[in-house]
């Protein structure tokens, strides 16, 4: 079992380590917008300082250029922290240059949705991520869910705020001097030529059926009905190297992880496993099943990494029972990989035999 479980530890080990640096790495290299995804079409219109040009998913927007959308197609753009804005259909939108390090962008017409990944860190200084520029208002944005509208005319924008705050202002000078309307969830302004109002109340639900009707471009997933916070249909698949005084002994691992989640960062949950063992050396070979059972709890600390504790009881057949506890790191791509593997995790747990039991884990974790 050696021979199979160790290239399997290194394979995931690569695993790990190459997908977390093609991640910081691409980091680096996007200094701009990603045109993320393209919906109802393979590529969109793009005009730029050079002319017009066919993108498509993976291209880089570059300062100056235009998308005008027509009927049905909705592109999906993300910033280099993580940011996610969907552009919705019948919209003409700018890529600007950079303000302040801050991405911005000139909308004409049509509207645009922005969230923000959960767990990002503010930006230095508490300056804005992200800023909106319409004819008759200015968004700055730190951190939230948010949707601008601007009608037809390119006169009148109404910014509605589900999840933290939006900072408006008549222009940037004015937003970066402090002197904004803040509008934070649930709550609406409207800006044309005579002002910003004050922000009024809305209720989202209202809102969401709207944008099915007029624009269904700028709705998530999420919007179908309010996600559900237990999350059942998740499992680890992995492997595992046990040391001791006794000697080393290798394992694969499955695991059933279901968990409910607390807050965008915080989730509590188990993880119930069984492994099939090499046997030790003093029991005189063959393999024995282990099965263990832990309280877990999730933390995610950065957008694409989250940090989980546990303890529990460890069983030894024909051997021993043990307390054990465990320590895991998790890489969390933004989108799952191949639709089913929403994480790669690497941890050490220890188990209290007699002979105190140190335990390195390698493995992926599978969400249904």
């Amino acid at each position: 079992m050696k021979r199979l479980v160790a290239p399997t530890l290194s394979l995931l080990l690569a695993l790990t380590f190459g997908m977390a640096h093609r991640v910081l790495a691409e980091g680096a290299a996007a200094q701009f917008s990603i045109i993320h995804g393209i919906e109802g079409a393979d590529q969109v219109a793009v005009k730029g300082n050079s002319g017009m040009r066919q993108a498509k998913v993976g291209e880089e927007l570059q300062e100056g250029d235009q998308i005008q959308l027509g009927g049905g197609v909705t592109v999906i753009l993300k910033l280099p922290d993580g940011t996610e804005l969907r552009v919705g259909q019948g919209t003409q939108v700018k890529f600007q240059k950079k303000v302040d390090d801050a991405q911005a962008f000139d909308l004409y017409t049509g509207g645009m949705r922005g969230t923000t990944v959960p767990g990002s860190k503010p930006m230095p200084g508490g300056k804005h991520r992200l800023y909106i520029r319409t004819r008759s208002a200015v968004l700055g944005v730190r951190g939230t869910d948010f949707v601008v509208e601007v009608d037809g005319s390119g006169q009148l924008a109404e910014v509605h705020t589900f999840e933290g705050q939006v900072e408006v202002a008549k222009d940037l000078a004015t937003l970066r001097s402090g002197q904004f309307t803040p509008v934070a969830g649930d709550k609406y302004i409207r800006a044309d030529a005579s002002g910003i109002s004050k922000p009024s109340a809305f209720d989202p639900s209202v809102l969401l059926d709207e944008l099915k009707g007029n624009r269904p471009g700028l709705l998530r997933p999420e919007d179908a009905g309010p996600p559900s916070r237990f999350e059942v249909w998740r499992f680890r698949l992995g492997g595992l190297l046990a040391t001791n005084s006794t000697g080393n002994s290798s394992s694969g691992l499955l695991s059933w992880a279901p968990r409910f989640r607390i807050s965008d960062r915080w989730a509590a949950g188990a993880l119930v496993g069984a492994s099939m063992f090499k046997n030790l050396a003093e029991t005189g070979g063959g393999t024995f099943l282990v099965l263990d059972s832990m309280a877990v709890a999730w933390y995610r600390f950065l957008p694409t990494f989250e940090a989980e504790l546990g303890g529990g009881m460890q069983f030894w057949f024909g051997k021993d029972n043990a307390l054990t506890g465990t320590a895991q790191i998790s890489f969390v791509p933004h989108h799952p990989l191949f639709n089913v593997i929403d994480r790669v995790v690497a941890g050490y747990t220890f188990a209290n035999f007699t002979a105190t039991t140190s335990e390195i884990r390698l493995g992926i974790g599978i969400k249904l």
